[in-house]
């Protein structure tokens, strides 16, 4: 029975060897391929209400083995606003996380008097000093007290359904449902009033005091859109005309549930942090 030589004995093993070190480089090459130089934010568009109840959200990633985290989020227009940072989803090599912050209005004084536009918020890390880093657009509006319509409840779901429930203050004519960023997301947004899409209305609808309002909506965003990358929170605009004949605009804000998939995570750190 022959036994192998010597030489190639070890050729043998120096392959065997080469193809172990060669796969733990490839491995380690990946894995820091798919690691952020820094938390990443999300691009944001809101219009929202300064009242209680309502609140500022900012989406970000970061390396969830990474040393460099965020500790804080401050938004110089709204000194004010106190962020928490929490863990929302978890991706292989990341996790999205949100920053919230709500409005309190303290007695009669709100929280704001005249509009608010925020492009740029502080962030604060582990490592290294604070920075401004832009974050889309959010738009702040003064509260109103002008309410038609009671809303009490709402739902959303994972999959990127939900609806607003509501009562009827005083006697009112409905003449539009819109919503803000509607330009760009018409195609993916479709929003329903007991369950007629909106743009099948016949305007104006008259409405009694007490009757139920139900809007709901349904967004339809592709995973490899770029618009699944960005934190949409629309208001919804309804159009009212009281009795004495006075105009009323009321809004209510629809969640965008965004909940990035490991994969998209990983398409979005690939193509360099960017959302497009």
């Amino acid at each position: 029975m022959k036994t192998e030589s010597k030489p190639k004995k070890i050729a043998a093993w120096a392959v065997v060897l080469l193809l172990i070190f060669g796969s733990w480089g490839g491995n380690l090459w990946y894995y820091r391929s798919m690691q952020l130089a820094e938390p990443l934010f999300l691009n944001n568009y809101n219009t929202l209400i300064a009242e209680d109840g309502k609140s500022i959200e900012l989406i970000y990633l970061e390396n969830k083995n990474g040393p460099n985290k965020v500790t804080g989020v401050q938004i110089d227009e709204l000194p004010q606003l106190s962020f928490t940072l929490s863990n929302w989803n978890s991706g292989t090599y990341q996790n999205e996380m949100k920053a919230i912050a709500g409005f309190n209005a303290q007695g009669s004084e709100q929280p704001i008097k005249t509009p608010v536009t925020i492009k740029e918020a502080t962030v604060f890390y582990t490592e290294g000093p604070p920075r401004k880093v832009p974050i889309g657009e959010i738009q702040v509006l003064p509260a109103s007290n002008a309410n038609i319509v009671d809303f009490y409840s709402s739902s959303a779901s994972s999959d990127r359904t939900g609806a607003n429930f509501g009562t009827l203050l005083k006697p009112a004519i409905l003449e539009r449902i819109d919503f803000t960023y509607s330009d760009q997301l018409k195609p993916f947004l479709h929003l329903y009033l007991s369950d007629k899409p909106i743009e099948s209305l016949k305007y104006p609808i008259s409405l009694r005091k007490g009757e139920g309002l139900i809007i709901s909506y349904k967004w339809e965003i592709p995973d490899h859109s770029p618009l699944a990358y960005v934190n949409y929170q629309p208001q919804c605009r309804l159009e009212f005309r009281l009795r004495d004949g006075r105009s009323v605009t009321q809004f209510f804000t629809i969640n965008s549930n965004l909940n990035l998939t490991d994969e998209q995570m990983k398409r979005l750190v690939r193509s360099g942090g960017g959302s497009k």
